[in-house]
């Protein structure tokens, strides 16, 4: 569930309205018009909607692992919905633009689902004080019963106010993303020796994942700090905590249940995570309107993104830090 919170909005003259960043290329698409097989039928509330692709990098801190893992950029596919309604309903020169998103992660290759899987990330620890464990994760979203996935959702409103000549009043909202993914493990070394697993090894519930991006007044390009703000139109930062629970399913070939082992490794509750999310700069053009990357684009090269818009990796933090 999203969470807004309202702030003082800032005035500013503005010669466009930076929505035509975002809506650009956006047509309507009825239910049958799915673009590709994977992603879960959209059916439009109102005439203005789209497919777009976003990307998207984030860095999360593994408490109990004590070590910081960087996610890499990944392209995503994005429904996004966008309605109007006048704020406050008696003012006509008021305005609130309801955007509503559901966002796909786009698997890799060889995954067995086109969409709902992020690459996989390797995280290296000493579980139990004293075992050099290696173990490659894996974020996946959940499954309808259709066996398509649930797309992370959220919505951000956007107010303007144009009732004083030539000058426009932005605000955005502040956006949060309350949901739960699934965390899985794909492999683990213990001490340099692959454990092979064989069964399902994942959390025993989905983790829960709680990230929030600040709003605030419609700055310029220049006054804007994407590092700490958030806004619909060109993304931004969210920040949070995930809450990884423990494992269950964790069983090598020869038979031995190592779950108490992963969860030592990476579960916990309270993990701070970070993500950066550019604008639609992965969107494909089309007659019908935006296309977001196609099953097994999951790098920024291959889904065709703009390669100098992309948000920057996280880097590591100093040691201490």
């Amino acid at each position: 569930m999203w969470k807004m919170s309202r702030r003082r909005g800032v005035r500013l003259v503005v010669v466009a309205p930076v929505l035509a960043v975002l809506l650009g290329g956006f047509a309507a698409r009825s239910a049958a018009e799915v673009p590709y097989p994977g992603l879960p039928d959209q059916e439009p509330e109102y005439p203005g909607g789209g497919w777009i692709g976003v990307a998207q990098t984030a860095m999360t801190h593994m408490v109990r692992a004590k070590q910081w893992v960087r996610i890499p950029t990944v392209p995503t596919a994005a429904w996004s919905q966008l309605s109007f309604s006048n704020y406050p309903p008696e003012h006509q020169w008021s305005s609130t633009n309801h955007f509503r998103n559901f966002v796909y992660f786009v698997s890799p290759p060889g995954s067995r689902h086109n969409y709902g899987d992020m690459e996989p990330v390797t995280v290296r620890t000493v579980a139990f004080g004293a075992i050099p464990v290696e173990a490659v994760v894996q974020i996946s979203q959940r499954r309808g019963p259709d066996g398509l996935p649930i797309g992370l959702t959220f919505t951000t409103d956007h107010d303007v106010d144009t009732g004083t000549p030539g000058v426009v009043v932005n605000f955005y909202h502040d956006s949060q993303i309350d949901d739960v993914l699934w965390v899985k493990v794909l492999a683990v070394k213990v001490d340099g020796k692959d454990l092979r697993l064989a069964g399902q090894c994942r959390t025993v519930r989905p983790a829960k994942l709680s990230v929030l991006g600040d709003g605030g007044g419609d700055l310029s390009e220049t006054e804007m700090d994407l590092s700490k703000h958030y806004r619909v139109a060109v993304g931004g930062r969210l920040a949070g905590t995930v809450d990884v629970p423990a494992f269950s399913g964790c069983v090598t070939k020869s038979g031995d249940d190592v779950s108490r082992l992963v969860t030592a490794t990476v579960s916990g509750p309270g993990n701070p995570i970070k993500l950066q999310v550019s604008a639609g700069i992965c969107t494909k053009k089309s007659p019908l309107g935006g296309l977001p990357p196609a099953p097994g684009e999951s790098t920024p090269e291959a889904a065709g993104c703009e390669m100098d818009q992309l948000p920057a990796e996280f880097p590591y933090p100093k040691r201490g830090d």
